[in-house]
């Protein structure tokens, strides 16, 4: 199943930075445990330091329950019970400002 959307990119003055779409998630259980791929967002200098950062797609804070490391671009986690689907944006910033983002959907469990 794909994902909500393309991707987004950005021309900058120092590079271009430019992310893949990311395939919708089926979650077994409430856990969340999603490694966000290592090419997911690629820059025109390979030697540029992302910032990777996740918000809701409606822009508010993840859940308390979730957390992302971005050091090694893991999402963790559980959905509380009940809660439905969840869709999150990664969003890639290099170091002059230029952006690009992508989104993934969480679909919670049948319960």
């Amino acid at each position: 199943m794909a994902g909500t959307s393309g991707p987004q990119s950005t021309t900058v003055w120092g590079g271009f930075l430019s992310a893949e779409p990311l395939d919708a998630v089926q979650l077994g259980s409430n856990d969340v445990s999603f490694q966000l791929p290592q090419d997911t967002f690629r820059h025109s200098d390979p030697a540029e330091d992302l910032q990777i950062s996740v918000q809701t797609a409606d822009g508010t804070p993840l859940l308390e329950s979730l957390h992302f490391d971005p050091a090694t671009w893991m999402l963790a986690g559980a959905l509380p019970a009940g809660h439905p689907d969840l869709v999150v944006v990664f969003v890639a910033q290099d170091g002059v400002g230029g952006e690009a983002s992508t989104r993934l959907t969480l679909h919670a469990p049948s319960n």
